[in-house]
C-alpha cells in the first residue's frame, strides 16, 4: 500500500509514498492510501517506533477521491470532522493496539466487522 499525495499538515509521506510519518501535534494528521481498496482486499499497517506518543489512532474507510481535497485544508480530525459527512467511516484502534513496532493485516475487517 501506499499513500496519496494529499494528507495533513502534521504528515510526511516519504519519497516511494509508502511511509507515513507525524511530524508533530494529535491533530492535522490525516493520510490516505493512493488507491482505492477493493472489497476483501488485504493491507498491512505497521506502527513505527515514536516513543513520545500515547493514546489511540483512528483508522476510516471513505468513498471520496482524496484528489478532490487538492489545494484545500483539510479538516484538523477524522472524527468528528469527517465522520459527520456521507461517504467517511473511522474507528480508534485500541490504545493498546498501537504498541511500537505492531504489524495488523486484515485491520479492516477487524475494526469495521467486529
Amino acid at each position: 500500500m501506499k499513500f496519496h499525495n494529499v494528507h495533513g499538515c502534521n504528515v510526511v509521506i516519504d519519497e516511494g509514498g509508502s511511509r507515513a510519518s507525524r511530524t508533530s501535534s494529535f491533530c492535522d494528521g490525516i493520510a490516505f492510501s493512493s488507491k482505492p481498496l477493493s472489497i476483501n482486499s488485504r493491507i498491512c499497517l505497521h506502527l513505527g517506533a515514536n516513543e513520545d506518543w500515547t493514546g489511540a489512532l483512528r483508522i476510516g474507510l471513505t468513498t471520496q477521491d482524496p484528489a478532490t481535497f487538492a489545494n484545500k485544508k483539510l479538516p484538523r480530525y477524522v472524527c468528528p470532522d469527517f465522520t459527520s459527512k456521507p461517504g467517511f467511516w473511522a474507528r480508534p484502534l485500541p490504545e493498546a493496539w498501537t504498541k511500537n513496532g505492531n504489524r495488523y493485516s486484515s485491520i479492516l475487517h477487524r475494526i469495521f466487522c467486529i
